[in-house]
């Protein structure tokens, strides 16, 4: 009798060791069902309830009853989440189709930016307030049917009210607005309307390892420490010291043309280094400082002082004295930016202090090309002469 007593104890004491063999599990007390509810499987209510529901249709029992009416009420829930997840994000969808639209300011030439980079003004740049850094967009403007796909590089906010979508100017203008800068204006007060479509959205954890931060200068230099830091003047020589070798020993009329040929080469590869040093130790004086402007929209087609047809988009510029064709650096001493300007006009005139007259496109380029800097009408600059 005792060895059945211990069997029975035993069995008992394994059930309640073990796991239930269904997601719920429930005794018989006198007609009454009890519900192990942590047993319940959560992310499959329906068939749950109606496991029960079977259950109850067999037993009749009110506590039943209560539960299933407990878990129906908690399935309605979860649809209502559910329901209003899909709301939200048809609502995202609808919003990005007409959102405002700014651009950067000439300020933040040379900020890094959320993914490491630095940014310019010059350069296809997106950011958007809220979109992960690395989300591929598709970006189509209310005004003109233009479009342009972009990837979000940074999380700046536009200035102006609810505007989420920040591009730079070469983005803006040249991919939604067909290189019209006077748009700049306009947009500037008050944005412009845009539709934005996420092509391949970035989880938070592929950004932290697609985006690292800017390397360091020793590792950049480890970087660059290639083969390349021996020139072709060098190899060019150690060539023609090798073939010398093998002429003395063989005395092939062919060897002997190969190393003409690279005497050649080499002297060639002289005279550029040598103008190379010379343009660079030219630049290191200013041929001349003033003021720059720029020339007004009714040149645009004109002929120069050469003949050519002016254009506000080429980087031309007017000088009263430099010979025609010449290269010119302009530096601007402000904002610490260049551009180079080949002279095929003669100019300014009038107020002494301006030394030379820049079409359009290079002077928003000493803005990080910016048109909106015209405003400005004249800059600070050096002049330096490239030979």
């Amino acid at each position: 009798m005792k060895p059945i007593l211990t069997l029975l104890i035993l069995l008992t004491f394994l059930t309640f060791l073990s796991p239930p063999a269904h997601a719920y599990t429930y005794t018989m007390k006198g007609g009454s069902v009890r519900i192990n509810l942590e047993s319940i499987d959560k992310e499959n209510l329906d068939q749950e309830i109606k496991n029960l529901r079977q259950e109850y249709q067999d037993s009749k029992d009110s506590e039943l009853k209560k539960i299933i009416n407990k878990l129906l009420k908690e399935r309605r829930l979860q649809i209502k989440e559910v329901q209003e997840k899909q709301s939200e994000d048809e609502e995202q969808k609808e919003k990005q189709k007409n959102i405002l639209a700014t651009y950067f300011s000439v300020k933040d030439n040379g900020r890094t930016m959320a993914n490491g980079k630095k940014f310019r003004n010059a350069d296809i740049v997106a950011a958007h307030s809220s979109l992960p850094i690395g989300t591929r967009i598709k970006i189509k403007s209310h005004v003109t049917g233009e479009e342009f796909t972009a990837t979000i590089q940074d999380n700046q906010p536009g200035k102006l009210k609810d505007c989420p979508l920040v591009l730079s100017k070469t983005a803006l203008v040249k991919n939604l607005f067909n290189n019209n800068w006077d748009i700049l204006e306009e947009i500037q007060k008050t944005g412009t309307r845009v539709e934005i479509v996420v092509l391949d959205k970035i989880t938070p954890d592929e950004t932290e390892k697609k985006y690292l931060p800017p390397k360091s200068d020793a590792e950049k230099i480890k970087e660059s420490e290639t083969p390349k830091k021996i020139s072709n003047i060098i190899k060019t020589r150690r060539e023609i010291i090798q073939l010398r070798k093998e002429y003395e020993e063989s005395n092939n009329p062919e060897i002997l043309e190969e190393i003409k040929k690279l005497q050649e080469t080499s002297k060639r590869l002289s005279r550029v280094q040598r103008n190379r040093l010379r343009t660079e130790n030219a630049e290191f004086t200013a041929f001349q400082t003033g003021l720059a402007t720029y020339y007004s929209y009714i040149f645009n087609g004109r002929s120069t002082a050469n003949g050519e047809i002016f254009s506000n988009e080429k980087m031309t510029a007017a000088h009263r004295t430099l010979p025609i064709g010449t290269n010119v650096r302009v530096h601007n001493t402000d904002t610490k930016m260049n551009v180079v300007v080949r002279i095929n006009d003669r100019g300014p005139y009038g107020k002494q202090d301006r030394v030379i007259d820049l079409s359009k496109e290079a002077f928003a380029q000493l803005y990080g090309g910016d048109w909106a800097n015209l405003s400005r009408g004249i800059a600070p600059v050096e002049l330096y002469i490239i030979p």
